[in-house]
C-alpha cells in the first residue's frame, strides 16, 4: 500500500487531490477486542487525527502519529512502483491516470 501510494501521489501532482499513507497506531475498536481480548488502544478520535491532518494538502508521504517517517527502502524503488502500478492497471482495467 505504501509503494502504491507513492506512485499514485506522483500521478496526482498538480491536482487538488492528496495521496498519503499512515499507521494509525493501536486503536480501541471491536476488531482489537476480538483479536486481543483485554488489550486497550487509543480512542478512535485520537486514531483519526493523522488522517484528518493529512487531508489538508500534504501528499506523497508516510506518517506515524502525525509525523512523517521513512518507510522501508523498497517502497521508494521506482521499478517496484512501476511494476505494482502495471499489475494494478491490468487487474482493474483502469489505465486513465
Amino acid at each position: 500500500m505504501i509503494t502504491f501510494t507513492y506512485r499514485l501521489s506522483g500521478h496526482l501532482e498538480g491536482e487538488k487531490v492528496t495521496a498519503n499513507c499512515l499507521h494509525p497506531g493501536v486503536i480501541d475498536t471491536k476488531i482489537l477486542h476480538t483479536a486481543f481480548p483485554g488489550m486497550r488502544g487509543a480512542s478512535p478520535k485520537e486514531g483519526a487525527k493523522t488522517s484528518v491532518y493529512l487531508a489538508k494538502g500534504v501528499t506523497g508521504r508516510y506518517y506515524e502519529e502525525m509525523c512523517p517517517v521513512r518507510s522501508e527502502p523498497l517502497t521508494y524503488d521506482q521499478d517496484v512502483q512501476n511494476r505494482l502500478w502495471e499489475v494494478a492497471e491490468r487487474l482493474t482495467g483502469i489505465t486513465s491516470l
